[in-house]
């Protein structure tokens, strides 16, 4: 019997309509820092890649805005915390750029 774990990231694309969007399931989690940690290198990666093709800070965090998958973390219930994929693009962006200088 496989047990469900309290935890799950979907993510969506930010490219497509609203009424076009259909979750994908990215993995289950154990604790909320888990599905936060793969969250957060899911925004990441997207924005290193952008940074390493010699995009600014702000154009990778626009890129992410428009064209990426956006991951979203379910389950636990009472988390006062809250994962902002897009905001954390914006940060990640300026820290990732600022680390390749």
């Amino acid at each position: 019997m496989t047990t469900m774990k309290p935890y799950k990231v979907e993510s969506y694309d930010s490219y497509d309509s609203p009424d076009e969007r259909r979750p994908i399931l990215e993995g289950e989690f154990d604790t909320y820092e888990e599905a936060l940690a793969f969250s957060k290198e899911m925004v990441a990666k997207f924005i290193r890649e952008k940074i390493n093709q010699g995009q600014s800070a702000a154009d990778a965090a626009n890129s992410y805005r428009y064209g990426a998958d956006v991951p979203m973390i379910f389950g636990g219930g009472d988390d006062d915390e809250s994962f902002q994929p897009y905001d954390y693009a914006d940060l990640i962006a300026v820290e990732l750029a600022n680390s390749k200088t």
